[in-house]
């Protein structure tokens, strides 16, 4: 297998300047993802998107897989990495554009 070297760098949070925080959440029931958090004011970003979709005659599945995991994990580091300082969590920053 071929392994790449990759370094998860995250920023401090715009909105405070706290330390981030990645989590992988993978429970029986209930939210799957993984979410970039500040540990001091909990402003956060986050995708669900963490499993494969195989499709086969029989059915379907959705797997976890490392190449599907890696890529969420990439995904929430490039949006917590580029976010604004001063916005707000994804739902105050939707509500203040409808609002404003």
């Amino acid at each position: 297998m071929k392994q790449n070297k990759w370094e998860l760098r995250l920023r401090n949070c715009p909105c405070c300047n706290g330390q981030s925080k990645l989590e992988v959440e993978i429970p029986l029931f209930g939210w799957q993802g993984v979410r970039v958090k500040c540990t001091h004011c909990g402003v956060n970003v986050s995708t669900s998107q963490i499993s494969e979709l195989i499709t086969r005659d029989d059915g379907i599945s959705t797997p976890i897989t490392e190449e599907s995991l890696m890529k969420a994990i990439k995904s929430v580091a490039d949006k917590w990495n580029t976010r604004k300082e001063k916005v707000q969590n994804e739902k105050t920053e939707n509500t203040e554009k409808a609002v404003g």
